[in-house]
């Protein structure tokens, strides 16, 4: 950064490197326009080969196609893309914790924590390949343990639009070779199966402590690496049992008989529900777990083959389409059900409860898992159940910036007024401008009026000025008025400019 402007793109201030790896630098940044700390990446231009270019801008390109394509709490959010001086530059969500990696640099991770992480991941993944993504760069590094509990996919610089044309530099081979799938050390296209043994390498490393085809004690042994991913078996695990098991059937040669998504993620979630939880934060009641006894009376979930004689194995399968009454339950109580269910099983549980019964447990989960199920929402019922958590609006104000801006948005039109409105005056300025620019113009400009000029203003000195002109067309003149006046000079007249003559002249002719 030695004798760069810190100011990019006339709206980002750079701060501190946070890091680097092979397709670019990572570094803390300031939002001028939102008032947002953000994560700034600056994707490498190879020196001397300014004919390839082309190829990584484009690349920086579809890393932002992709994640604005997925949308999902387990996968970092990106906010803007430009280029500067002939270098690509990605603005994204910045994340307070660490990487999977280090946590693994400390030596092996406990089982239950294996689980945790590997179901947000695959919950991150499966999202990917849903938008039609492949990540092909799944690795600890890439996978970020937040401090608030989530744990997030991050770096799609290499990430392909399943179907769209390769664009790998000359002589480069992309992806990280120890993580990389025997298919595409042969050549083949990577596929969703690739990023599922990318991900089974990734777990095995995290449960055992070592990656378990990698070759050479400190330096990468590239050639016995390489034959190592195509031909060695994967080692035999030290602490067996049904995770292990699921990893190790990820780590099948044959991308056509490979363990699939589903039977992975039944492997995790029996290991979560066959150890203690810590209670979500919250109020005592809240703390306070349905005994396993009482559980019991609910129908159980279909177990995992090979699960005969561990506790839990005797309870009856359900159909996958069947979701115990979260309505039946006090909140602590729906909240334990809840958080037992995958989440898509949990999902259905929400939708069939309704908003009023299904807002207390998903206030009493811990608010990453709340998130991940309201993200499966379909959008006419998010609103809604929003709109019920919304009775405690410092909570919902810490969910909701979880989602898209888009998916916020929306969300947020579906809302009853007043507690939209309590919602936002509880984020700040710039998260809640964030969401009010996504949403559709007729809702930001009811916004904009119904909040006091004050904090109208410092919302509308938030948002984008195409989103803030455009909310502005719908709002009666003399609000314009009293929002302008609270705005900086400039600010303000650039806004004024964006109105159509009639009403520009009606606002001058206000006092």
């Amino acid at each position: 950064m030695a004798g760069r402007d810190p100011t990019l793109n006339g709206r980002y201030r750079v701060l501190s490197r946070l890091g680097a790896g092979g397709m670019g630098t990572v570094w803390v940044g300031d939002d001028l326009v939102l008032h947002r700390r953000v994560a700034l990446k600056a994707i490498n231009l190879e020196p001397g080969r300014p004919g390839e270019a082309g190829p990584i801008v484009a690349r920086a390109r579809r890393e932002a196609q992709a994640l604005a394509r997925v949308g999902h709490p387990a996968v970092v959010e990106i906010y803007d893309l430009f280029v500067e001086d002939g270098v690509p530059w990605l603005v994204m969500e910045l994340i307070d914790g660490r990487t999977l990696a280090d946590l693994v640099a400390e030596g092996p991770v406990a089982e239950r924590e294996v689980a945790r992480i590997g179901r947000w991941a695959l919950e991150g993944l499966d999202a990917v390949h849903r938008a039609g993504v492949l990540h092909r760069d799944v690795k600890p590094a890439n996978i970020l343990l937040a401090a608030d509990g989530r744990v997030l996919l991050a770096d799609f610089g290499i990430a392909r639009l399943a179907g769209a044309a390769s664009l790998t530099v000359t002589n480069t081979v992309l992806g990280t070779l120890e993580f990389m799938a025997p298919e595409q050390i042969a050549g083949h296209d990577a596929t969703v199966a690739s990023d599922l043994w990318s991900l089974g390498v990734t777990l095995f490393l995290a449960l055992e402590g070592y990656s378990p085809f990698r070759r050479g004690a400190d330096a990468l042994n590239v050639p016995a690496t390489l034959y190592a991913i195509v031909h060695d078996p994967a080692p035999a695990p030290s602490r067996p049992g049904p995770l292990a098991d699921a990893i190790v059937r990820l780590l099948d040669k044959d991308p056509a008989t490979r363990s699939d998504a589903a039977r992975l993620r039944s492997a995790l979630e029996e290991v979560a529900r066959d150890v203690p939880r810590p209670a979500p934060p919250g109020p005592a009641a809240v703390e306070a777990r349905v005994p396993r006894a009482e559980r019991a009376e609910v129908p159980g979930r279909a177990e995992v083959p090979g699960r005969a004689g561990r506790p839990g194995a005797a309870r009856a399968a359900r159909p996958v389409s069947a979701a115990p009454p979260v309505n039946a339950r006090p909140p602590a109580g729906a909240a334990a059900l809840v958080e037992d269910m995958t989440v898509d099983e949990a999902a259905r549980a929400v939708v069939k409860a309704g908003p009023a019964a299904a807002a207390p447990a998903l206030l009493a989960l811990p608010r990453h898992r709340a998130a991940l199920i309201l993200a499966e929402l379909p959008p006419a019922s998010l609103g809604g159940v929003l709109d019920a958590m919304a009775a405690v609006p410092e909570a919902t104000a810490l969910i909701l910036p979880m989602f898209t801006a888009e998916r916020a948005g929306r969300a947020l039109g579906r809302m009853t007024g007043s507690r939209a409105l309590a919602v936002l005056a509880a984020m700040p300025a710039g998260e809640a401008a964030r969401i009010v620019a996504q949403a559709d113009q007729r809702t930001a400009a009811w916004v904009l009026g119904a909040l006091p000029p004050s904090e109208g203003a410092r919302l509308l000195a938030a948002m984008p000025v195409p989103r803030a002109a455009g909310a502005l067309g719908y709002v009666p003149p003399p609000t314009i008025a009293a929002l302008l006046r609270g705005l900086p000079g400039d600010r303000a007249a650039v806004l004024l400019r964006r109105l159509t003559p009639a009403v520009r002249a009606r606002v001058d002719r206000l006092p």
